[in-house]
């Protein structure tokens, strides 16, 4: 017969109270640092269970809000969540350490960990995107592209699929000029089209996605501790 490692409180007044006080445990000025506050609120929103499906992935968008919040980050561009996917055993563990034990120093050093080695992939990924802009400007000047094609590389970083209606609408150009830019990107290796039609193309700034892509699985390069 199978037996739960753990079972979270029943969804009755029991839930409900549970998360009145994780609610107001989170809006209190508790004099910890945040990321400590953060790992501690985690494990007590996992702890509560409250939804079917999803506790996870809200637990831990939490901490990107909680994270904000505190002042620590301006943008929501941290993510914990490749890592602690890449070392899901070890993660669970430690949380159900926490319920056992009520030891918290192990599982503290365990996220805090998650947000030091995440951010630092972080960084590296702005360091690649901005070393690839810097290469794509250059190459604008050399070859005396303005206009709505220089407008496009820049945002490229925020947008890299992109098609020609989107484009046309975003620049506020006609039809032959949107075509035009993405045809000189095509040329010069930014863009690559990714359906293979000929109506409906999508292009794509496989630089720019794979550099992004990078920060999400670059905790699963490196072997559980």
């Amino acid at each position: 017969m199978y037996e739960a490692r753990y079972i979270p409180p029943p969804p009755d007044d029991r839930l409900r109270a549970g998360l009145d006080q994780w609610q107001e445990w989170l809006a209190a000025d508790v004099p910890l640092p945040a990321p400590v506050k953060a790992a501690m609120a985690h494990y007590q929103f996992e702890s509560l269970h409250p939804f079917g499906d999803g506790n996870g992935r809200i637990g831990r968008l939490v901490i990107v809000l909680q994270l904000m919040r505190s002042g620590i980050l301006n943008e929501p561009a941290l993510t914990i969540s490749p890592w602690l996917r890449a070392r899901r055993d070890e993660y669970q563990g430690h949380l159900l350490a926490v319920s056992q034990t009520g030891n918290w120093d192990p599982w503290v050093a365990f996220f805090c960990r998650a947000i030091c080695e995440q951010s630092m992939a972080s960084v590296r990924v702005v360091d690649a995107l901005n070393t690839w802009l810097t290469t794509q400007r250059q190459t604008l000047n050399d070859r005396y592209w303005t206009g709505t094609i220089a407008k496009l590389v820049e945002d490229l970083v925020d947008w890299p699929v992109i098609t020609a209606s989107f484009v046309q609408e975003k620049y506020e150009v006609s039809a032959p000029t949107a075509k035009s830019a993405i045809d000189r990107l095509m040329e010069s290796g930014v863009l690559r089209e990714t359906t293979g039609k000929s109506y409906g193309r999508v292009y794509a700034a496989m630089d720019v996605i794979n550099a992004v892509e990078s920060f999400g699985t670059s905790g699963e390069s490196r072997p559980s501790a």
